[in-house]
C-alpha cells in the first residue's frame, strides 16, 4: 500500500495559510483523496478537521483534500530496517564499477519496499518569499509524488511509503534527524532551507541514506559527500550552457557580459573555453534604473545583432532584470538585440515576464512544460480527477522526481535510458573532489536547456 498524507489546499479561495494551521497529530492515510464529480465542481467550506483512532484508519480509503493531517514520524513508526540495508556508493563498492557511475539512490535494493521521507516548508515561514501560496507550492510538490507512488505500486506491486516532515526552524529539524537516527528512511528528499540541508547531509552521510535536494543547487552545500543528490543544475552548470550557446552561434565582438560592479564579475564563467566570449560591461543598479537617456544605445551594433548575458539569479536581481529589459525596449530601435539569462527570471515579477515575451530573450532551464504533449495532458487530467484542481508546475516536478527515484530503485544499476519525463530529463553526473578527484563530492542533475519564449509559449534553441 502506499502511504500518503493528504495536504492540498481547498478551492474556495481561502488564505493556504488558514488551511496549513489546521495542524493535527494523525495517521497516514491514503492518496485517493477525492472522487470526481460530474459537470463542474463546486468549491467547497473548509470541513472539520478530525483524528481517527489507529484503527479507524485502516478502514479509510481516502480522505477530504481539504483536511491536513500530519504525521510525526518516529522510529517506532517507521517499518523496521536491516542492518545491511544502508546505500552504498560507488566509492564504497568493490571492483566492476565505473568510478563516474551515479550512485543509484536504491541500487541493488530491487524487490525490497521502499520508504521516503518528504521535509519542505508547507507553511510559508521558512520561505524567503511573501506570496500567500509559498507554502502551497510544497502541497503540489507532494501531491505530484502521490500520483507517482500509486502508479508505481500498481505498475510495480511493490509498496513504497511516503512520510511528511513539515519544516520549521533548523535546530528543530536536527533534533528530527536525531531521532530517525536509529530506524533511518532509505531516501529523504528535502529540506527547502540552506542550512537544514547541510544538517541532513551530515546526518545522510552519518547514517548512509540518500538526501535528495529538489530545491537548492550549490557547490557549497555538500562537502565529500556522495550520498547527495541536488535535481537542479547549480548556476554555474548554467552559465556553461550559456557560454557554449554563444560562442557557436556569435563571435567574441558581438557579445558583452554584464556586471553591478568589479566584484560582482562574472567573466570568469563564460572564459572556461578559452578566452572570454565577450566582453565586460559593468553598470551599476543605480545607473541601470536611473533617468538616463540611452544608456545601453552606443552598445547596440547596427549591421549585426548585438548579444548581452546577464548573468543574474537571485531575487534581488529582479530591479535590476527589470530596468535593463526595460532600457533594451525603448533604446534598441529596429536593431536587433538578443538577451541571455536564467531559469530564475520566470519568478521574477509579472513585467519582467511581460519583456521576456515581447523581446529576444533566452533562458537557461532545467524544467520546461510542453502544454501539447500527451503525457502532460494525461497527468493534468488525472490531477484534476484526484484533487479538483490543476496542477502548478511543482506538481510536474514532484512526480518527476517521484518516477525517476523508483525507476532507478527497482533497477539493477543507474540506467540514464529511462527518459523522457514530463518536464525535464536527469543527466546525473558525478562531482569529484577536488583534492582527490577519484571520490565524489556530491551527484548532481546537470541538465539544461537554452530556450526562448514566444507568445508565451517557449521554443527549444539546442
Amino acid at each position: 500500500m502506499t502511504s500518503v498524507q493528504n495536504l492540498l489546499r481547498p478551492l474556495n479561495g481561502n488564505r493556504p495559510s488558514a488551511i496549513l494551521l489546521l495542524l493535527a497529530v494523525g495517521i497516514m492515510a491514503g492518496c485517493s483523496v477525492s472522487r470526481k464529480n460530474a459537470g463542474t465542481v463546486p468549491p467547497r467550506s473548509l470541513p472539520p478537521v478530525v483524528i481517527p483512532s489507529k484503527e479507524e484508519a485502516k478502514k479509510q480509503s481516502e480522505i477530504l483534500f481539504d483536511t491536513i493531517v500530519w504525521k510525526d514520524v518516529t522510529p517506532a513508526e517507521l517499518p523496521s530496517k536491516t542492518a545491511e540495508d544502508p546505500v552504498k556508493t560507488h566509492d564504497e563498492r568493490k571492483g566492476g564499477d565505473d568510478i563516474n557511475s551515479p550512485a543509484s539512490p536504491f541500487f541493488g535494493r530491487a524487490g525490497k519496499s521502499i520508504r521516503m521521507l518528504l521535509v519542505a516548508p508547507f507553511e510559508s515561514e521558512v520561505m524567503d518569499s511573501a506570496s500567500l501560496f509559498a507554502g502551497e507550492r510544497f502541497v503540489q510538490f507532494y501531491s505530484g509524488m502521490c500520483i507517482a507512488l500509486k502508479e508505481y505500486e500498481q505498475r510495480a506491486g511493490l509498496a513504497a511509503n511516503l512520510q511528511v516532515v513539515n519544516e520549521t526552524t533548523p535546530d528543530a529539524f536536527a533534533l528530527k534527524l536525531q531521532s530517525l537516527s536509529g530506524n533511518p528512511p532509505d531516501c529523504i528528499i528535502g529540506p527547502y532551507g540552506a542550512e537544514a540541508l547541510k544538517w541532513a547531509g551530515e546526518w545522510a552521510r552519518s547514517n548512509k541514506r540518500v538526501l535528495v535536494s529538489p530545491w537548492i543547487s550549490s557547490s557549497k552545500i555538500a562537502e565529500s559527500n556522495p550520498y547527495y543528490l541536488q535535481v537542479k543544475a547549480e548556476l554555474a552548470v548554467h552559465y556553461q550552457q550559456i557560454e557554449q550557446h554563444v560562442r557557436t552561434n556569435f563571435s567574441a565582438g558581438q557579445v558583452f557580459i554584464l556586471a553591478k560592479s568589479k566584484d560582482d564579475s562574472r567573466l570568469r564563467y563564460f572564459n572556461q573555453r578559452g578566452p572570454a566570449a565577450g566582453e565586460e560591461l559593468i553598470i551599476p543598479a543605480t545607473e541601470m534604473a536611473s533617468g538616463t537617456e540611452n544608456l545601453l544605445d552606443p552598445y547596440f551594433h547596427k549591421s549585426q545583432p548585438t548579444v548581452l548575458i546577464a548573468p543574474f539569479s537571485s531575487f534581488s536581481d529582479e530591479d535590476y532584470i527589470y530596468h535593463l529589459l526595460r532600457r533594451i525596449s525603448s533604446e534598441k530601435g529596429d536593431r536587433k538585440v538578443i538577451v541571455y539569462g536564467t531559469y530564475r527570471w520566470l519568478d521574477f515579477k509579472p513585467d519582467v515576464l511581460d519583456y521576456l515575451n515581447q523581446l529576444n530573450v533566452r533562458l537557461s532551464v532545467g524544467n520546461l512544460i510542453d502544454p501539447h504533449n500527451d503525457e502532460v495532458q494525461n497527468f493534468r487530467k488525472k490531477f484534476f480527477a484526484q484533487f479538483n484542481m490543476y496542477p502548478w508546475n511543482d506538481a510536474y516536478e514532484g512526480y518527476d522526481l517521484a518516477n525517476f527515484l523508483l525507476s532507478q530503485y527497482n533497477s539493477e544499476k543507474y540506467d540514464p535510458t529511462v527518459q523522457p519525463f514530463l518536464q525535464t530529463k536527469f543527466k546525473i553526473e558525478r562531482k569529484p573532489r577536488v583534492a582527490d578527484p577519484g571520490m565524489t563530492e556530491y551527484y548532481e542533475n546537470t541538465y539544461c536547456r537554452i530556450v526562448e519564449m514566444s507568445n508565451y509559449r517557449f521554443n527549444m534553441l539546442d
